[in-house]
């Protein structure tokens, strides 16, 4: 993967060096655009619009006493606050509000939760709730996956349904939005692509 440092301070450039984080060869830019960032290591700090367009961000925290701050570092001033680098993925966020229109626009306006293996009297895997807000039924949905349901802890679905809720579901092809869940920190598993 390409490696680019992102920065207007010699001092970093020469900390990077001294240190073997990059090259002599690698690119320094001062401004970056999302082609010059897209699918590269960037080091160095980077607004979240165009970090999302990186592969990897990588971050050398500074300490630096009030007294140095706003003056440019050296290389070795630099090196004395340096923190050990960290490196970030941004991915980019749900656009939610664009979701709820798009399925409004095929007539599903309500969102429906389920549990997989979880029945309600019957034995079918009905949902157990309708929410009108996709916000509110992904938060639901969190709740359902973390907390103890039917025996267990796993995941939960959240499926579009039509104005006459029940258990009305996409068209075939649509995929379901999934909450997983590691341990008590849910995680969304879908993207706009998604839908």
């Amino acid at each position: 993967m390409e490696t680019i440092v992102v920065t207007r301070h010699n001092g970093l450039v020469d900390y990077l060096k001294s240190q073997g984080i990059i090259g002599e060869d690698t690119p320094v830019i001062d401004h970056a655009t999302p082609d010059t960032v897209r699918g590269k290591r960037v080091i160095g700090v980077l607004p979240l619009h165009l970090a999302v367009e990186a592969a990897e961000v990588v971050e050398v925290p500074m300490n630096i006493p009030a007294e140095a701050r706003g003056k440019e570092l050296t290389g070795e001033e630099t090196a004395q606050y340096a923190g050990a680098p960290r490196a970030y993925s941004v991915q980019p966020g749900i656009d939610l509000d664009r979701i709820e229109r798009d399925f409004a626009k095929r007539g599903y306006t309500r969102w429906t939760i389920q549990v997989p293996g979880c029945s309600i009297g019957d034995g079918s895997e009905e949902p157990i709730e309708t929410r009108e807000s996709l916000a509110e039924a992904l938060a639901l949905a969190v709740v359902y996956s973390t907390t103890e349901r039917c025996g267990f802890r796993g995941e939960a679905i959240v499926n579009p349904a039509n104005a006459a809720g029940g258990n009305a579901m996409p068209p075939v092809g649509a995929v379901k939005g999934k909450i997983k869940t590691l341990g008590f920190r849910p995680s969304l598993a879908f993207s706009d692509e998604d839908f």
